[in-house]
C-alpha cells in the first residue's frame, strides 16, 4: 500500500504538535471567547433586523396571541414594520413580540442595529393623516377595526361607523394592520 511509510506518521505527529501548540490552543480559545461574547450581545431587535437582509418571510407571534406574517421592511427601537401584502403593512410593537420564526433561515446574528427610535405612535399618527383602514390587535387577543382617525401620546382613535369613535389605550396595542399605506 502506497503512502503508509514512516514519513506519513511523521506528518501526523507534526500536525498534532502544531494543533496542540500553546499559541494555537490560545488562539482557538480567544476565538471561542470572541464568538461567545458576540452571542451574548445579541438583541431581539438586532435579530429581527438581520431578517430584513435575508428577504425571508417571517412569522411574529405576540403576547396577545396574534400572528403577523410578512417580510421585514423596517425595524425601529419600538416597532417592527412588516410588508404583509401589496399596499398592506403591519406595525408590531417590539415589546409585544414573543417569538420570531423565519422558515429556512439559519442562525441570525445581531449585526444590524434598529434603524431609528421609531415608536408605534409615530407611525400611527402618520397613517392617521391618510385615514388608513386599520385593525388594532390588542393584548387581550381581541381586535378593533375601522378607519384610523388619530393618535395621541397614549391613545388611538378609530372611526368604526359614521359617528362611532373607539378610543384605545396605546399600551394595550400589540400591533396594527394597515391597508392603503406604503
Amino acid at each position: 500500500m502506497e503512502g503508509t511509510g514512516p514519513a506519513d506518521g511523521d506528518d501526523v505527529e507534526t500536525a498534532l504538535r502544531e494543533l496542540l501548540a500553546p499559541d494555537t490552543v490560545a488562539a482557538r480559545a480567544r476565538e471561542r471567547r470572541h464568538r461567545e461574547r458576540l452571542a451574548a450581545a445579541v438583541t431581539f431587535e438586532g435579530v429581527v433586523a438581520a431578517t430584513r437582509s435575508t428577504g425571508a418571510t417571517v412569522d411574529l407571534g405576540t403576547r396577545g396571541g396574534h400572528r403577523f406574517r410578512g417580510t421585514v421592511a423596517d425595524v425601529g427601537t419600538g416597532v417592527v414594520t412588516l410588508r404583509t401584502a401589496p399596499r398592506r403593512i403591519a406595525l408590531v410593537v417590539v415589546d409585544a413580540i414573543v417569538s420570531l420564526h423565519a422558515p429556512g433561515v439559519g442562525p441570525l446574528h445581531d449585526d444590524e442595529p434598529p434603524t431609528a427610535p421609531v415608536e408605534l405612535a409615530d407611525l400611527l399618527l402618520e397613517a392617521a393623516a391618510d385615514r388608513a383602514d386599520v385593525v388594532l390587535h390588542l393584548v387581550d387577543g381581541s381586535a378593533i377595526s375601522g378607519v384610523l382617525h388619530g393618535c395621541g401620546i397614549d391613545v388611538v382613535s378609530i372611526r368604526s361607523g359614521a359617528t362611532d369613535v373607539v378610543y384605545v389605550r396605546l399600551a394595550s396595542v400589540d400591533g396594527a394592520s394597515l391597508t392603503g399605506s406604503g
